[in-house]
């Protein structure tokens, strides 16, 4: 099975995420035992305040988001995107500098790749990261926050580098998930201690083709804009190894769309 080099962005896939043991910007990944500490549950309720408070985030609805991007590694492309997300539901459509348009889809649970005509079915357990709007971060904080399989809690700020003195670094896990693959997923936030914006995050996740072995990848956040009310970052960045491979810049956002739900199933490979 083919996966495309936009998976990576989304799902932090093998092909292009560094094993889980290299050293990176955060050092190794730290233990996440189960439950919530206090400090890391008022962090988290200090950043969803700051990219709008809870309820108003519960609020957003169906989002259409477009812009432009740049990839770097293992092939160089630049295009423009459109993103799509509603709940638990997304299309994620990329159209290349030559005319070629990669989709993924949310598929009703079983996550799909189309590109031009050809569909490609990703493994299931795509779905934990894929479904994470990669510009929605209050959303997708909400939406980690009322998971109850979730458990949270703080990076020692002993341990964390000079760099990262002024953020809380807080661990998003699943020990307790029913699921043998979710529970392989953690998040990292780096949440500014001024502003409580999300800087950066990591995502570990199961690999491919093989889950048991997790992979990491590392993005950055900046420009944050309100789109009608809706905190976003306008320019996402995706690391592996320290090196630059996505570049992605958002220039526009429409929350409360009405969109139509067959666009987020495969339909015979066709592209509206």
């Amino acid at each position: 099975m083919r996966i495309g080099i936009f998976v990576s962005f989304i799902l932090c896939s093998a092909l292009l995420a560094s094993p889980v043991s290299a050293q990176d910007v955060f050092g190794k990944p730290g233990k996440v035992d189960s439950g919530r500490t206090e400090e890391a549950v008022t962090t988290a309720k200090a950043a969803l305040l700051a990219m709008g408070g809870a309820d108003a985030l519960a609020g957003v609805g169906a989002c259409v988001a477009e812009g432009t991007y740049s990839v770097y590694f293992p092939v160089q492309d630049s295009g423009h995107f459109k993103w799509i997300n509603s709940g638990d539901q997304f299309r994620y459509e990329y159209t290349g500098e030559k005319g070629a348009i990669t989709t993924y889809l949310s598929n009703s649970g079983r996550p799909a790749e189309m590109t031009n005509d050809a569909v490609n079915y990703l493994p299931p357990n795509f779905i934990y990261t894929m479904a994470d709007a990669p510009h929605l971060l209050g959303v997708r904080l909400l939406r980690h926050f009322n998971d109850l399989s979730g458990s949270f809690g703080l990076a020692d700020s002993k341990k964390l580098t000079d760099k990262y003195k002024n953020t809380f670094v807080l661990r998003m896990a699943y020990p307790d998930a029913d699921d043998s693959a979710k529970r392989l997923v953690e998040r990292d936030w780096v949440i500014d201690a001024g502003s409580g914006l999300t800087n950066q995050l990591r995502i570990i996740a199961p690999g491919y083709p093989n889950a048991s072995i997790q992979t990491v990848t590392n993005y950055s956040y900046s420009g944050y804009r309100s789109f009608d009310g809706v905190m976003a970052p306008t320019q996402i960045k995706m690391f592996d190894r320290g090196s630059l491979v996505k570049l992605f810049q958002l220039n526009s956002l429409q929350c409360g769309a009405t969109v139509d739900n067959s666009q987020f199933i495969v339909n015979g490979g066709a592209h509206e």
